[in-house]
């Protein structure tokens, strides 16, 4: 039965098959492969292969060295009209091991160039969640939160309030308040939780890569460039969440493009001419005045008012008093665990640590 449906079944493949006997001659070809070819399939049954490069059709076939050697073979052929072909020739042996048919697959050598580059996105786009992974469980050790101060028992209801939005947050608050331990905190109860959650230090990243890193480009932008290009770190977190460290500190350019991803949820490569639409939660976070950098021209006020959708302005240790000896000691018994010791606070470091301007 399969064989009334064998001309069906090969005029589904992408791929252009073409079938010679021991002799050269064409018994089948597929749709595809008059396709590819421009030879309708009628010209070529019956006809011998090397015809056709005899006018010129095409400039080399392999199925006589595969019928003369018995062996696979690849070869790329050159159609008159330019277009260029991978063939895979393969043998066909009867019982006595004599080769009686030569099967030919073509395929398009730019659909190659294509699948390629779609693996090395795909390997490449690997390697940036591996990093980011690995980078992630280094910077999040599981840091329980410790709220005990009333302020931060009400920031802590706002996050738990806020991460069933898809909102973009802004967090205020000087260095070392747990800027970055909150947005961990947002993305963990939120929706996304099981999908990227990336950070950006705006800070760290020279203003000349900053626009490559958080958007990529396409092949051949520019000298030295992947010449398959590179995801960038938001289109990397797609479904997931960016958290932009240091807002403040990312150049007005970068601030427009990253308003006009707020606007729109559509990122262009940096040499691209077709945006994609992503699905990114974007949080960010400061310890600067933005309403200053807004008076002096560092700030974009649209950029500022975009994301104040949702401002949490996480006090200091200093006003927060409660929490500092239950702090202090989730990190005693941690080291104390880690290094095998029993090390204790005195009263007067308890003291000393209460009566600190952190």
């Amino acid at each position: 039965m399969l064989q009334d449906y064998l001309d069906q079944v090969l005029d589904v493949f992408s791929d252009g098959v073409c079938v010679t006997d021991a002799g050269g001659k064409v018994l089948y070809v597929n749709a595809m492969h008059g396709k590819m070819t421009g030879i309708p399939r009628e010209s070529m049954i019956d006809r011998d292969v090397l015809e056709f490069t005899g006018r010129g059709v095409f400039d080399t076939v392999l199925n006589p060295e595969v019928l003369r050697t018995g062996k696979p073979l690849t070869k790329v052929q050159t159609l008159s009209s330019g277009r260029r072909l991978v063939l895979e020739g393969h043998p066909i042996f009867d019982r006595a091991g004599r080769v009686v048919f030569c099967v030919t697959i073509l395929r398009d050598e730019s659909r190659l160039e294509e699948m390629r580059g779609k693996i090395e996105f795909q390997k490449e786009l690997l390697d940036v969640f591996t990093k980011l992974s690995s980078a992630a469980r280094m910077q999040d050790a599981d840091m329980p939160e410790i709220v005990q101060s009333g302020s931060m028992a009400a920031l802590r209801s706002k996050i738990s309030m806020l991460a069933k939005t898809d909102a973009p947050v802004l967090l205020l608050g000087e260095t070392g308040v747990g800027k970055d331990v909150l947005a961990k905190r947002i993305h963990r109860e939120s929706g996304r939780k099981n999908c990227p959650f990336i950070k950006v230090d705006c800070g760290s990243i020279s203003p000349g890569l900053i626009e490559t890193e958080l958007f990529g480009y396409v092949g051949g932008t520019f000298s030295g460039a992947n010449r398959n290009g590179k995801v960038g770190l938001i289109e990397a977190a797609d479904s997931g969440t960016v958290y932009l460290d240091e807002i403040g500190e990312l150049p007005i350019a970068m601030q427009t493009r990253l308003l006009r991803f707020l606007q729109d949820g559509e990122v262009l490569r940096v040499g691209a001419t077709h945006p994609k639409r992503l699905d990114v939660r974007i949080i960010a976070a400061t310890n600067k005045d933005l309403e200053s950098a807004i008076r002096s021209g560092e700030f974009r006020s649209d950029l500022y008012y975009r994301l104040r959708i949702a401002v949490l302005e996480i006090p200091p240790l200093r006003e927060r008093r409660d929490d500092i000896l239950p702090m202090a000691h989730f990190f005693l018994d941690f080291y104390n665990h880690k290094y095998g010791r029993k090390m204790s606070f005195s009263a007067g470091a308890e003291n000393a640590m209460q009566a600190h301007a952190w």
